[in-house]
């Protein structure tokens, strides 16, 4: 008597979606961007609507440079609901394949909406500077810092917009707060230590620069 073939429950399949997509996952936070893209084809041939594994594929894409190949299953994605991680990922390959002003309208959407999403802003203005528009990408990065004042990349940003502008007690005051609430932030001593080679203080930047070191000497 013939065996009927197996079929794995719907719990099972939902136990190894949930695997693979935790290896995609673990391997993207590896830099194995390869491997990660791999597994999260897997799941979207089985079930092309999968957010999740349109959002990894997208980034493991964006790792390896392959930008324009990022924009289709991060747009099929968007088009299935109103995800701001997605719409920004979506945004960040279209700027990426050179399609800039399609991101910036993205953006410019995305961050009207609530409640905020700081990596949208941080996206925003990023290409805002890259587009040579510098006034524009800090009136958005002091938006997005307005409307979440606890998040440190947004405060690094400006900092970093404002020394772009020459603009040194505003970055210096960004770089100290940053600073206040992230004490073991490297980048953020360095970029601090930058202003002050800028402004003279070569003794106390040296410091920063000598201690920035000591912790991480590569």
């Amino acid at each position: 008597m013939s065996k009927s073939p197996y079929h794995p429950s719907p719990s099972a399949k939902r136990t190894a979606v949930d695997a693979a997509l935790e290896r995609a996952t673990l391997a993207l936070q590896m830099g194995a961007s390869g491997e990660a893209e791999r597994l999260a084809e897997g799941v979207l041939r089985a079930n092309r609507s999968n957010s999740a594994a349109a959002v990894i594929l997208g980034q493991a894409l964006l790792m390896q440079g392959r930008s324009a190949e990022a924009i289709t299953p991060l747009e099929r994605a968007a088009r299935r609901g109103d995800d701001p991680k997605i719409e920004t990922l979506l945004a960040a390959a279209l700027g990426a394949a050179g399609r800039r002003e399609e991101a910036l309208d993205r953006l410019r959407q995305t961050t009207a909406r609530r409640p905020p999403f700081p990596p949208a802003f941080r996206e925003y203005s990023d290409q805002l500077a890259k587009a040579g528009r510098f006034d524009e990408a800090i009136a958005v990065a002091e938006t997005g810092l307005q409307l979440t004042p606890d998040v440190i990349e947004l405060m690094v940003d400006l900092g970093r917009l404002y020394l772009g502008r020459n603009d040194r007690a505003r970055a210096r005051s960004m770089f100290s707060l940053a600073l206040a609430a992230s004490p073991g932030r490297r980048d953020v001593q360095a970029a601090l230590a930058r202003v002050m080679v800028f402004d003279g203080e070569y003794a106390a930047a040296a410091d920063i620069y000598r201690h920035v070191l000591a912790l991480q000497p590569d």
